[in-house]
């Protein structure tokens, strides 16, 4: 009988094209002690440093957090401020998204699939995400609420 390696167990939590799925997304971060859950969206929610919103596709995992600005900064702060760090730092990417109460920056952070994304691929891109939220949110320093 083979006995079964850490190794081959990890392999069969590989993310492929095919198998993608928001449902394998959140067995890799849960086996990693993250806290996360899907919303009602479908979109998977973890919870760590910051709250960041992973959406799957076949081609990539892409990893999204929003951050309002603060009540009052004015939509051509909000985009001078955006312009001025996708120039300054390649990572994240920054945008913004209004309604007409509110502005907010998103920032993502896209992870390719390509032949396979192992669970530690994957949980290392999620803490280089982390990462460059940190230094975003110091770079946005009072702008962000």
């Amino acid at each position: 009988m083979r006995q079964e390696t850490s190794h081959s167990r990890a392999d069969s939590r590989l993310i492929t094209k095919q198998n993608h799925s928001i449902e394998a997304v959140r067995e890799v971060f849960e086996a990693a002690f993250f806290e996360c859950h899907v919303d009602q969206d479908d979109d998977l929610i973890v919870i760590g440093e910051y709250r960041v919103i992973v959406k799957c596709n076949p081609t990539m995992v892409q990893l999204n957090a929003i951050f309002p600005a603060q009540k009052g900064a004015s939509w051509l702060t909000v985009l001078e401020s955006i312009n001025k760090m996708n120039t300054e730092l390649s990572v994240p990417r920054a945008y913004a998204i209004t309604d007409s109460f509110e502005h907010a920056l998103v920032f993502d952070f896209p992870v390719t699939i390509g032949e396979s994304l192992s669970p530690r691929t994957l949980v290392e891109a999620y803490r280089f995400f982390e990462a460059s939220l940190r230094r975003a949110v110091t770079f946005y320093d009072g702008l962000l609420r």
